[in-house]
């Protein structure tokens, strides 16, 4: 991240009111949620500290047009604050650039390099324009290095992540998608099917996902439309995007509804209160009470489960990773909480081995929201779980498929 900003706000903000009472918001209600971004529109200039105004592709303010849309230009002074709310201010205004004459001109708003993070609950309100061969757009990119973005499938850590996406022909549905492995001959990407229904396309809704380490959950006014849970769930930080496409793929604009725009009333995202932070722990299981312990110092030596003790061989360390995960040492010793054999299939015993930096020994950590957490595997997806449901001093912890089980689910008490 070359700036990565966190915006920690009073709980107060989440009970600010909301123009349509139509468009619900899908803030939890739950505690253990807050607010850590919120950019509401108020005034009349953009916010610099947190968006850029210019395509994504872009390190530096300039315009831009895609190969899929060469008609169209993404121009800065196209967005727009005024009346507390954002403009995407689409029109049919001929300009030269590089070459060549474009017809339209749409704008961009983008966080790159300013706010960018990792989990949490995303949402804005917007209001789409009546206009055919339009794409009002809300969506995730990964983190970009100034070389290349960082795809899962790349060597990278995430996923572009379309929270919305309309097309006019959709009428009142919409599209969620998922994509990873970059844009070329590694490209894959998952698509709610059928595509989620909002109701009239031309109300204000509030779209969202809860973006967890083993899910994206999308929601409109509150309610959750798809879920996808496949090996592109991001763990890495993601920047935020607000976009108006026009033409090319998209279709023809209708000319004779421009100028339209595209309306923001605002951006907010919430992250999780419970997370685990570096330090020693033991680890228990909330479904049996027991500890995880080795079963003797070797490397290769079974993780199990043992009544609570006072032993080493049941406190770990936990370090978090610049990636977003987290390497989980035992004390005793020295070795690091493993998948054995690299295994991606349910029941791979999990083991401790020598620390080698690989996927089967790093774990993301995610909230139950009952206080404890579950330990998923970066390199199977699969969760640390107790063999069988066994209580028995010595049942075998395995890794299996997260079914959001008790035997499934950890919890982390702190030493020192």
């Amino acid at each position: 991240m070359k700036k990565a900003v966190s915006f920690l706000l009073t709980l107060s903000m989440m009970l600010c009111a909301v123009p349509n009472l139509h468009a619900v918001s899908t803030v939890p209600e739950s505690p253990g949620w807050q607010l850590v971004f919120q950019d509401e529109f108020e005034g009349t200039t953009i916010n610099p500290q947190y968006w850029n105004t210019f395509d994504p592709n872009l390190s530096a303010q300039d315009y831009y047009f895609y190969a899929n849309s060469p008609e169209t230009i993404v121009c800065p002074e196209n967005v727009s604050v005024s009346n507390g709310m954002l403009k995407l201010h689409a029109e049919y205004a001929p300009m030269q650039f590089g070459g060549a004459t474009h017809d339209y001109r749409t704008g961009t708003l983008q966080s790159r390099g300013k706010v960018e993070l990792t989990y949490g609950l995303y949402e804005a309100k917007i209001k789409m324009p009546d206009l055919p061969g339009s794409n009002p757009a809300f969506w995730l990119m990964p983190h970009h290095d100034g070389t290349n973005f960082s795809f899962i499938g790349l060597g990278g850590t995430g996923a572009e992540v379309d929270i919305l996406e309309h097309l006019y022909n959709d009428n009142d549905h919409y599209q969620t998608t998922v994509h990873w492995g970059g844009y070329e001959s590694n490209h894959k990407s998952w698509t709610a099917s059928p595509k989620p229904y909002m109701g009239s396309m031309h109300d204000w809704h509030v779209f969202g996902v809860e973006w967890a380490p083993s899910f994206l959950k999308f929601m409109v006014d509150g309610n959750v439309v798809a879920t996808y849970t496949g090996e592109a769930v991001p763990y890495g930080p993601e920047f935020i995007i607000l976009s108006l496409g026009l033409g090319g793929w998209i279709g023809q604009p209708d000319r004779a509804k421009m100028p339209a725009d595209m309306l923001v009333d605002y951006v907010r995202v919430y992250q999780r209160t419970d997370k685990i932070e570096n330090g020693r722990y033991v680890i228990s299981s909330e479904f049996s009470g027991k500890a995880l312990e080795v079963s003797s110092a070797a490397a290769g030596a079974a993780i199990v489960q043992k009544i609570p003790s006072q032993s080493t061989l049941q406190q770990w360390d936990v370090q978090q990773m610049s990636d977003g995960t987290c390497k989980i040492t035992n004390v005793a010793t020295g070795l690091s909480l493993d998948v054995y054999g690299q295994q991606t299939q349910n029941n791979a015993p999990i083991i401790q081995w020598n620390d080698e930096g690989r996927a089967n020994q790093r774990w993301l950590l995610e909230a139950s929201g009952s206080g404890s957490f579950y330990l998923i595997n970066q390199n199977s997806k699969k969760v640390a779980d107790v063999a069988a449901r066994s209580t028995q001093d010595g049942a075998k912890i395995i890794q299996y498929e997260n079914n959001r089980a008790d035997n499934q689910r950890w919890r982390f008490s702190k030493l020192g």
